[in-house]
């Protein structure tokens, strides 16, 4: 009987246990430099975020044979339309066929592709989902998204949920919950034919987005000087910052949304100053009879932070701020690296990319 040599088993172990590690490395960077540089990591649940504009080449999804949904097959040839579902979700059945239908109608069939998408966690949810839609006829193609990654990563919250992507694979909306219904210049359905047709359409006309502020074009700019002085009786200066982060917050009295920014403001500011090193700054547009009020409303809701008035309202100009809430980032070198208008409810979304720089 022919003997076998240990030492030769061991190196061909050794071998495979390399191979398989380089593969795993080699894989994982591919994926990895797929992703938009302008996709939103959350930090507390490290899940991707994409925003209109991002392009996307890949999701996790799986199909009926639970093998990777092949996303890369359909780029480059149609539109994409994403619709997450339910298959007990009778709105969201309904609004398929109403989809289907109004694609045949307007002869768009061959210009857009329909990606049904459901949860699919066991082979009894995929094979409920699959039913659903044949008992609807309708044609579309099947995914799944068991841990429902990419129902997040698109923030869908809600369903049914509609996602576009232009056939490069550019993320042309956000979650959208209703065909029909729009408070902008046009609704889902009318969006997805101009877009099909190659119509120059935006979004923001199917939001109704306002414009960007004119606060953004100051972003990369040193920011505006000045010298204000602080309902706790100091005078603060930009330069009395130089050295670390300043978030510049602009708020008004009576300002609904501005009071929430504020008590969100304070919640990080007391759970983040002292790890990323950074003040914050209120400046609110106050007559000197408005200043008991001020104060009253930061007592209320507990803020710590220094707070000045902007009495001529001189310094909101020149930020170029025309209304409130308006947050900017400013580093240590005097300079606006990010800027926000409206609520942002979930601060660290947005900070704790810049403030770890």
């Amino acid at each position: 009987m022919k003997s076998i040599n240990p030492l030769g088993v061991t190196r061909v172990s050794a071998f495979l246990i390399c191979l398989v590690v380089y593969l795993f490395v080699v894989s994982s960077y591919f994926e990895l430099s797929a992703i938009p540089q302008s996709a939103i990591r959350n930090p507390q649940s490290g899940i991707l975020r994409f925003s209109p504009g991002d392009r996307i080449t890949d999701l996790p999804l799986i199909g009926v044979d639970r093998k990777p949904f092949p996303l890369k097959k359909f780029l480059g040839k149609k539109v994409i339309v994403f619709v997450f579902y339910l298959d007990v979700c009778e709105k969201c059945l309904k609004q398929m066929k109403e989809m289907d239908d109004f694609l045949k109608a307007r002869k768009l069939k061959d210009r857009v592709d329909i990606v049904a998408v459901a949860r699919g966690a066991t082979d009894e949810e995929i094979a409920a989902s699959v039913k659903a839609l044949k008992g609807k006829r309708l044609p579309f193609h099947t995914a799944f998204d068991p841990d429902l990654l990419a129902a997040h990563s698109m923030g869908v919250t809600m369903v049914p949920a509609f996602v576009a992507i232009d056939k490069s694979g550019d993320l042309l909306t956000p979650a959208i919950l209703s065909l029909t219904e729009s408070d902008g210049e046009m609704n889902f359905l009318d969006f997805l034919s101009a877009v099909a047709q190659g119509g120059d359409v935006s979004y923001r006309q199917l939001l109704a987005i306002e414009e960007e502020p004119a606060f953004m074009q100051l972003v990369g700019q040193s920011a505006p000087d000045f010298g204000l002085d602080g309902l706790d009786g100091r005078t603060y200066r930009l330069e009395d910052f130089y050295g670390q982060y300043l978030l510049v917050f602009f708020w008004d009295i009576e300002c609904v949304p501005c009071q929430k920014q504020l008590v969100v403001l304070q919640r990080y500011y007391e759970n983040n100053s002292e790890t990323h090193d950074f003040e914050v700054l209120g400046i609110v547009n106050i007559k000197d009879e408005d200043v008991d009020m001020a104060q009253s409303v930061l007592t209320n809701l507990g803020v710590t932070f220094a707070v000045a008035g902007d009495r001529d309202t001189v310094v909101r100009k020149n930020f170029l701020v025309d209304k409130s809430p308006a947050l900017f980032v400013v580093n240590r070198d005097g300079q606006i690296v990010g800027a926000r208008h409206g609520l942002v409810s979930d601060l660290s979304v947005f900070l704790d990319p810049v403030l770890q720089k």
